[in-house]
């Protein structure tokens, strides 16, 4: 039996979490679960979102009340096929591969992070670029957050990073999480790296969707100007190398 909770946060909206020391297992289950609701196309259905290891819904009462809602959601997980652990690391899933540069110009808070991590700059970058991450959810336009990360066990570290002046396309240590910049914006965390990323348009809509993967290839300074010019990413299907 899969543990989950059914949370009110609006008088049109829940949110089903899904606790679980493992917060890939619990991201799979979320995605599981809005992929359910939206293949049965319900008329009372407004739409969904899958968080970190929950999903949101809003949705409409006058055609579903709360409790007649959570009885039919209830009825979804448990008669349904809810993932117990993550899928078989045999299969094969899509990575996205994207250029970084790791230079103090592109990466200004990655020596001051590596040495609170006790580490220094070159080890922590190749630790980032050792592994392919998971995007878990995307927030405020386009921000991808990604699963799982080497920061995961130190969220107290951001506080040494505030008030930053975040661009577009920095990958962004905060509060435990790792994700990518959408758009400009001032805002807490450390900067340890940028991105050549493709948005699909002003917005900051990035290019790929929850459940798939990135991976970050290191690129000096004078590479990552060229790259930026094309915007070209690699995309493959294969094995996914994670580490936890």
């Amino acid at each position: 039996m899969v543990d989950y909770k059914i949370l009110i946060c609006g008088d049109r909206s829940v949110i089903v979490a899904f606790p679980d020391e493992d917060i890939m297992v619990s991201n799979e289950r979320a995605r599981w679960l809005e992929r359910e609701l939206n293949k049965r196309q319900f008329d009372w259905l407004e739409c969904t979102k899958v968080l970190s290891d929950s999903t949101a819904l809003i949705y409409n009462p006058a055609y579903m009340p709360y409790g007649k809602l959570c009885a039919k959601i209830s009825k979804i997980i448990k008669k349904g096929s809810v993932p117990l652990t993550l899928p078989d690391g045999n299969e094969k899933k899509l990575v996205h591969s994207l250029s970084v540069c790791f230079s103090e110009k592109y990466a200004p808070d990655l020596a001051q992070l590596a040495s609170l991590l006790g580490t220094d700059g070159q080890a922590l970058t190749d630790s980032l670029c050792s592994r392919d991450y998971l995007v878990c959810y995307f927030l405020n336009k386009g921000r991808a957050h990604l699963s799982p990360t080497v920061f995961k066990e130190r969220p107290e570290l951001s506080q040494h990073f505030a008030n930053r002046r975040i661009k577009q396309g920095q990958l962004v240590f905060d509060g435990g999480e790792l994700y990518i910049a959408p758009f400009d914006a001032l805002a807490n965390g450390a900067i340890v790296g940028t991105a050549v990323v493709e948005y699909t348009n002003g917005e900051g809509n990035i290019f790929c969707r929850p459940g798939e993967y990135l991976s970050f290839t290191s690129v000096t300074e004078n590479k990552f100007k060229k790259l930026c010019e094309k915007k070209e990413r690699l995309v493959t299907e294969r094995k996914v190398n994670i580490v936890r």
